[in-house]
């Protein structure tokens, strides 16, 4: 108002007080509603994340226990047609060099890599005493004086470590291939794809150990030969059906490249 060059109106500074404190209490009221509306927000996120929580475990449930609905696609015309692509991508000779170069890249600029490496080769030096301890658990057994539930346990535990080997190699390529700061799409889904058979290997690979002659399920748990004998044969194909099948995997959508469904 100062620098007006003519007098101003004597009620014109109260009326732009007024229009300031009106101002200033709109301005209160806005922030008040944005603070509102943000924590309704919130609100509405977390009870999202909890509704899909929700729907997945369900979803899960009923996969596992209705047999009658549809786990996956039915194999057709769409599908083989698809095949001769997929199948190209897959032994394609540059995605593979993409895939070494990526395992090379890796080698040579991360500590992780080797550590994991070398406790692949340790485990695999160390499998024949690790398995003669394992075969020895049993040896206390004979006795009743000399039982204890500590062997069984120690047997079990042996047993787990003698599975991890090849699983934890697999991690170990599928988590350089899938995080590398090189990775492409295909290094990616083989990573992805590493990382998600070794869970079910290992599995696989633990129970058939505790089944092995001489094992905890012989002689700690006293199962029947002839049944350890066909778990151990079973396993043997079973392995590549189970393990292997790309609509079992744990996260198995994620590993679908830009290619066609079937190149997983």
């Amino acid at each position: 108002m100062a620098n007006l060059e003519e007098p101003a109106p004597t009620d014109l500074h109260e009326k732009l007080v007024a229009l300031a404190q009106q101002r200033k209490d709109l301005l209160s009221k806005a922030a008040a509603a944005d603070d509102a509306y943000l924590h309704s927000l919130g609100d509405l996120d977390y009870a999202s994340s909890q509704l899909l929580d929700i729907v997945e475990s369900y979803d899960a449930y009923l996969a596992e226990r209705l047999l009658w609905v549809r786990s996956s696609r039915p194999v057709n015309l769409g599908a083989l047609s698809a095949l001769p692509t997929a199948v190209g991508w897959l032994i394609s000779p540059s995605n593979w060099l993409e895939t070494a170069q990526v395992l090379i890249h890796e080698a040579l600029s991360s500590p992780l890599f080797w550590m994991m490496i070398l406790a692949v080769l340790l485990l695999l030096w160390k499998s024949r005493g690790l398995r003669a301890m394992l075969l020895a658990t049993a040896l206390p057994l004979r006795r009743v004086g000399t039982d204890r539930f500590r062997f069984t346990l120690r047997g079990i535990g042996l047993s787990l470590l003698l599975a991890v080997p090849w699983p934890l190699l697999l991690v170990t390529l599928g988590i350089q291939l899938a995080s590398s700061l090189e990775a492409t799409d295909f290094t990616k889904a083989i990573g992805g794809g590493a990382l998600a058979v070794a869970f079910g290997l290992f599995g696989f690979r633990a129970f058939s150990l505790l089944c092995i002659p001489g094992g905890v399920a012989d002689r700690h748990f006293r199962w029947s030969s002839d049944a350890l004998q066909t778990i151990r044969h079973n396993f043997q194909w079973a392995i590549w059906f189970l393990v292997l099948d790309p609509y079992r995997l744990p996260g198995s959508r994620r590993l679908q490249p830009r290619e066609p469904d079937l190149c997983r």
